[in-house]
């Protein structure tokens, strides 16, 4: 389990069974990941952005100062570290969802905002 990840998901991974380990271990190390992470490649990506952005607020946070640096989203201006935040509230949020039973056009939302908040953010992320 990754770092950060474990202050979002409660549950254990979907997949647990033995059979799978072998293909997985294998698939890791052809390919640096196995394909569970294929399974919701949106789920994957969100997670992915969550952990990059907490390690990001971690040490960004040593070298600049995260509130002094203005964005404006949607009309509205927030400090770096404060759009970050509210990204990854949205990400746990997502995080929490059933994807299984979940329809597509209830998840557009948060492809939505998501992403506008990621596009106004990428810029900003450097240090």
């Amino acid at each position: 389990m990754h770092h950060y990840l474990k202050e979002i998901q409660k549950k254990k991974p979907f997949f647990r069974e033995f059979p799978w380990k072998l293909r997985w271990w294998r698939q890791k190390i052809k390919y640096g990941f196995d394909d569970r992470e294929t399974y919701n490649l949106d789920y994957t990506f969100y997670l992915w952005a969550y952990e990059r952005l907490r390690m990001y607020v971690d040490r960004a946070d040593t070298i600049i100062d995260l509130d002094n640096h203005p964005v404006i989203y949607k009309g509205k201006e927030y400090s770096e570290r404060g759009l970050i935040n509210k990204l990854m509230d949205a990400i746990i949020d997502f995080s929490k969802i059933d994807f299984d039973y979940w329809e597509i056009e209830d998840k557009r939302e948060y492809y939505r905002e998501i992403g506008e908040m990621w596009a106004v953010l990428l810029p900003h992320l450097w240090w």
